[in-house]
């Protein structure tokens, strides 16, 4: 497993490509905030359009999967609902972490763009929010499937959260492959 930093801005995500991007999206949520407005942006509001006329809900793991025609330097889009935010807590996160990934495994991406799914309403420091992250892609990408699958994560926060994790998520991989 291998893990990058991306900065929430269109000129950052405009420089890197990935297999797939994973958008987390609350019910209600509206403006869409983060990566997700940031996508729904360069996609002239298709997301909203999608929420706002019903084919999208965006309840607790629902799944919606859009093959990007040029806008993006993400060859898919993969939208997963994450429920009612006042209902999301410490052990949502975890659960919506794994949904998130699994919806980019599942379509065969293996360079995968995402933010850290509702990190804001957890009670949590940033460095139990990226241990918990981690711990989904490990169990997602390498305990689940029969041969474990080696990806490389584009985590996409901010530039103050990638100097408060970047020990962290050091220390997370040598585990990993020190355990191997």
């Amino acid at each position: 497993m291998k893990v990058a930093f991306v900065r929430p801005e269109l000129k950052f995500l405009d420089e890197v490509s990935a297999d797939a991007v994973v958008l987390g999206i609350f019910d209600g949520e509206r403006p869409l905030r983060g990566l997700a407005g940031l996508i729904d942006w360069r996609l002239n509001g298709l997301i909203t359009s999608w929420l706002m006329d019903g084919r999208f809900a965006a309840q607790s793991g629902e799944m919606l999967l859009y093959p990007d025609r040029g806008r993006l330097s993400f060859e898919r889009v993969v939208v997963v609902g994450l429920g009612r935010p006042e209902s999301y807590d410490t052990e949502s996160f975890p659960v919506a972490a794994r949904q998130l990934l699994r919806g980019a495994r599942d379509i065969g991406a293996r360079r995968v763009a995402a933010s850290l799914p509702g990190r804001h309403l957890v009670n949590w420091n940033p460095r139990q929010v990226m241990e918990a992250w981690l711990s989904a892609a490990r169990d997602v990408f390498m305990s689940e499937p029969p041969q474990p699958i080696e990806v490389e994560l584009l985590i996409v926060e901010d530039h103050e959260l990638q100097r408060t994790v970047s020990e962290t998520v050091g220390m997370f991989v040598k585990r990993l492959y020190h355990r191997s």
